[in-house]
Order: C-alpha cells, then sequence, then structure tokens
C-alpha cells in the first residue's frame, strides 16, 4: 500500500503526459472534491486525522481513477483547451499569451464523482473501527434524556406506541367498544 502510493506522488511529481493528460492536471481537477468529502468526513466524525486520509485518499483514489481511465480507454481522455486572455470588451489583450487548461472528459468526472463517494464509506468505517455511527447507544440516549436514570424511560419503552400493531389494535378495540362487545 505505501508503495502504491509513493509511486503515486512520485508520477504526481514528474508528472507524466499521457494521450489523456498528466497526473497532475488530474490531481488538480481532483482538489475541490477531495476538500469537500474531507471537510465533511472531520465534521461528521469530529476526528480531523480521518478527515484528512479520507480526502488524501479521495484526491489520489480520484485522480488515479481518472487516469487509469484515459490511459486504458484513450477515446475517453479530456484534453487541453486553449483560451485567450480577453478584457471586459471581449477584446484580446496585446502581448497575452493564450492560456493551456486541461478539461477531464465527462467519464473521467463520473470516475472522480464514484471515488468521492466511495471514499468516505470504506476509510472511514476502517479508522473509526465499525459500520456504526460515531456515538454508542447509551451515549445517544443519554444525550436526549433516556438514560436507565431517568424515571419515564422504561415507561416509554413499554408504551404502546412502541407496538407495531398499535393502529390495528386500537381499531379494533375501539370498535368493539362501540358496539359493546
Amino acid at each position: 500500500m505505501v508503495a502504491r502510493a509513493s509511486s503515486l506522488v512520485k508520477l504526481a511529481k514528474a508528472g507524466n503526459s499521457v494521450p489523456g493528460g498528466s497526473f497532475q492536471d488530474l490531481l488538480k481537477n481532483a482538489g475541490i472534491g477531495a476538500l469537500f468529502s474531507g471537510g465533511l468526513t472531520t465534521l461528521y466524525t469530529g476526528n480531523p486525522l480521518i478527515g484528512a486520509a479520507v480526502g488524501a485518499a479521495d484526491l489520489f483514489g480520484s485522480a488515479g481513477a481518472a487516469h487509469l481511465l484515459g490511459k486504458k480507454v484513450p477515446k475517453w481522455a479530456g484534453g487541453y483547451t486553449k483560451s485567450i486572455p480577453t478584457d471586459s470588451a471581449g477584446r484580446r489583450i496585446p502581448g497575452s499569451q493564450p492560456v493551456t487548461n486541461w478539461a477531464p472528459s465527462t467519464q473521467q468526472h463520473v470516475a472522480m464523482g464514484i471515488t468521492s463517494i466511495a471514499a468516505p464509506m470504506v476509510v472511514e468505517p476502517l479508522l473509526r473501527g465499525g459500520t456504526e455511527p460515531p456515538y454508542t447507544n447509551q451515549q445517544y440516549l443519554a444525550q436526549r434524556g433516556l438514560g436507565d436514570k431517568n424515571p419515564h424511560f422504561q415507561q416509554m419503552l413499554n408504551s404502546p406506541l412502541n407496538d407495531p400493531d398499535f393502529a390495528t389494535k386500537k381499531y379494533t378495540n375501539d370498535l368493539f367498544a362501540r358496539y359493546g362487545l
């Protein structure tokens, strides 16, 4: 795993060009999604290290998936576009050079989006240690005043409202009571 990550970092530093663009260009495009998923994971778990790990996994996973897609299927690779700097009236600024930008293809955007969704779902439970939310049931009940020390706790647990057949039983009881049965 570490060897694979170090090879991705070397590839990113080298900026190796493939028919669909370089890994650096794909890293730039995957950065926003990685910041978003890493930030939301940090807010959800309250642990910035897990958020950073999810963000890094998203960044390198998204760029790697898009790079692999462009390398394996060259017609699905994005391309470079040239734009000429203009002023507010739309006229070319004298002496300015055309700017070349990388634009991933739709398929590469889809691959990056899927990786941005998958990274938190895979990495977060691995680092947090489970698939349950980051609170225990006791904490959840205590936060809402439903702990064992609350006198109404058992009454709420045994309430007829917790019975899935409550509506049916209430209807039939009312029906029997109406006719004196």
